[in-house]
């Protein structure tokens, strides 16, 4: 395995200055994961600590009520019980119980308090203890609540009391809701010891441990002469690794070690020998840059501009049975994109987005806040959770795009400073289907936005609106903006205004010939504005044709639903053969054009205009178009200084009933 591809590339070397913490959420796994580390740093020499963050209380029951009921001392004597077993298991490889803190936090409920119980307001009740705060005697803070502030506050001092030059703890890949949540944990605490100074952090060495993953380690049972790999899975995705290894006394402590967890052994003996072998290993943490860009020139759901944005999250696809099946539910990778004061999340998928699949994102800031949960249905709903009940979120943006589904985010709703903790879940029929873990990722502030597309425009970064590929839900407001901005032109056609189902109907077809020539400026989650930018225009008449929008029309015209009498429609007649006659062949023919751009009245001299029909161009660009077509009414000064300012020129004329129209051509 090559380099880039999950090898194991070096050892973890200690020396007698050196200060080693192994953070474990349950009893035993410091040991199964770190035995032969925590051997390597007594020999040489260096300060060892353990920290203990639960007391594995909830170990071989279900949370039901049957099973609780009646249990709760049980469960209890069952957590200082094995508390002692890992007492007992670190003095047998020279670890004695003063460097071991135990914090006593709930088995089962880390992630419930990383996501759903914050503040030590709101505790939360284990339902396998029946208690919402520490019981036991032996923990750092005595009664502490179960709640995500105050395990953090525990882990700063934890941390700032040993200040360790080496910190092994769980992968954020972990399968386990508990290892997974206090890896976040862990990285939080770090991130907030770091900005409020501490310069230990900087250099202190972070080693990443798995525990659950599929089925690793493979084949369970003892081995003594296994050698431990990143699971394939996980390799793949291009981690580096380092590993310690053993001698066959080490090895030996390990095993004898092990055994010692005997409230362990009748259920889960196989798997925790299966930690013994020739080595450990361990993964380096990542904490990737979210790409900053100009604020109006990320466009949502379209296909351009974004080979030069890498995932911040890579997850395995294809790695256990469901997910084969569910490919829609797989995910494989997660983009995220600062665009001004809006976070883009791209999230990308083994398969196309469905609507059957409950798509969740979880986004919490560092300092740590209240996050924000949201619920994503495609092709354009969003909801976010609120006092326990999931809200539409109008201001959260939905788009698919091919194989991944991409989500606007307005920075606002989470106060963002330093960076973001990111989870994306895939639920369907109920069931959790695949879950990328928590991941840490710093995210710029807004004022260290670079452009450097030349093509992108002093107005597009000024633009208080995002733009996106419209969805069939943005169809009505596009054809209210038209009506509401060519008022004077409807009213010449048809001598009134025609029902706004006939305008929508309209929309329907361009949407129908091509998707993503429709793009809408939105603010606060309403479209503001829209241009519509076809590359064919005979596949918009193809379309009115093959699809029935016509007969359509006809029908409901012969109905007496669409009153509006022979002469609207023998002036609309002409003025298409007007049209027709001056786009076929010759100098001013362009299949490619700027067919129709309106922005609300309440929303216009903010620069969406100009947005719109740059985010247009760089479409046509990227499809390789060569030649671009508009015609504006010659009375019509602002908008003909802003097509020539993106490279239009004027080179000809035509008319229709209403008048004259210049042409204008830019050529790519």
């Amino acid at each position: 395995m090559g380099k880039g591809q999950g090898t194991i590339q070096s050892a973890i070397p200690l020396n007698a200055s050196d200060r080693v913490l192994v953070v474990a959420p349950h009893p035993d796994d410091e040991l199964i994961a770190a035995g032969l580390l925590l051997q390597a740093g007594v020999v040489a020499q260096a300060s060892i600590h353990v920290l203990l963050v639960t007391h594995g209380d909830a170990f071989g029951v279900m949370a039901t009520p049957r099973a609780v009921m009646g249990a709760s001392s049980r469960r209890l004597n069952l957590g200082v019980r094995r508390s002692h077993e890992s007492l007992r298991a670190l003095a047998r490889i020279g670890i004695g119980p003063t460097s071991v803190t135990f914090l006593g936090y709930p088995d089962r409920g880390l992630f419930a308090l990383w996501s759903d119980h914050w503040r030590r307001s709101d505790p939360f009740t284990s339902p396998f203890t029946s208690v919402n705060y520490a019981p036991y005697e032996n923990v750092a803070t005595p009664f502490a609540p179960y709640a995500g502030e105050q395990l953090l506050s525990d882990l700063m001092y934890v941390l700032e009391r040993v200040r360790p030059t080496h910190l092994i703890y769980p992968h954020p890949k972990d399968a386990h809701g508990d290892h997974a949540a206090c890896s976040a944990f862990v990285t939080c605490a770090l991130e907030e010891l770091a900005l409020l100074g501490h310069s230990w952090v900087k250099a202190c060495q972070r080693h990443l441990y798995l525990v659950h993953r599929g089925g690793w380690p493979a084949p369970r049972g003892l081995n003594p002469h296994r050698e431990h790999k990143p699971p394939p899975a996980i390799a793949a995705l291009g981690e580096v690794w380092e590993e310690v290894r053993a001698d066959p006394v080490h090895a030996a402590q390990k095993q004898a070690a092990i055994a010692m967890y005997r409230s362990q052994f009748p259920l889960v003996g196989r798997f925790l020998l299966s930690f013994v072998g020739q080595n450990e290993v361990f993964a380096r943490p990542n904490y990737p840059q979210v790409k900053s860009v100009a604020g109006g020139s990320h466009v949502l759901g379209a296909t351009f501009g974004r080979s030069n944005v890498q995932p911040i999250i890579l997850d395995p696809i294809r790695d256990t049975i469901t997910r084969q099946v569910e490919r829609s539910a797989d995910v494989a990778w997660v983009n995220a994109v600062r665009a001004g004061s809006l976070l883009a999340l791209d999230i990308g998928l083994a398969r196309r987005p469905v609507a059957e699949v409950e798509y969740r994102v979880s986004l919490f800031p560092s300092p740590r806040r209240e996050g924000i949960h949201m619920r994503i249905r495609p092709p354009h709903r969003a909801s976010v959770r609120l006092e326990g009940m999931w809200r539409p979120m109008r201001e959260v943006v939905v788009r698919p795009r091919d194989s991944s589904l991409e989500v606007g985010v307005p920075l606002d709703l989470l106060d963002v400073h330093n960076g973001l903790f990111v989870s994306v879940e895939t639920r369907t029929r109920g069931i959790s289907v695949d879950r990328t873990g928590l991941h840490y990722v710093r995210v710029p502030s807004r004022g260290t936005s670079k452009v450097n597309d030349e093509a992108t425009t002093d107005a597009i970064s000024e633009a208080p609106s995002l733009c996106a590929v419209a969805s069939p839900a943005d169809l009505s407001a596009c054809a209210q903006i038209f009506a509401e901005c060519f008022r004077e032109s409807i009213l010449h056609l048809f001598g009134r205004l025609p029902p706004q189902r006939l305008i929508r109907q309209v929309f329907r077809l361009c949407y129908d010939a091509e998707p993503d020539a429709l793009l809408v400026a939105l603010k606060d989650g309403r479209v503001q504005g829209y241009v519509y930018a076809p590359s064919s225009l005979k596949r918009v008449w193809r379309t009115a044709i093959r699809k029935g929008h016509l007969l359509r029309w006809v029908i409901q015209w012969l109905k007496g639903h669409i009153r509006l009498g022979i002469a609207p429609l023998r002036v609309l007649l002409l003025d298409k053969f007007h049209f027709v006659r001056s786009s076929v062949g010759g100098d001013l023919s362009a299949e490619a054009r700027i067919l129709s751009i309106a922005v609300s009245h309440a929303a216009q001299s903010r620069g969406i205009g100009t947005s719109l029909v740059t985010h247009a161009m760089r479409r046509f660009d990227d499809m390789g178009i060569h030649r671009v077509r508009l015609e504006v009414r010659p009375w019509n000064r602002p908008a003909m200084r802003l097509y020539e300012k993106l490279g239009f020129l004027p080179v000809g004329k035509t008319r229709d009933s209403q008048g004259e129209w210049v042409i204008m051509i830019a050529e790519m």
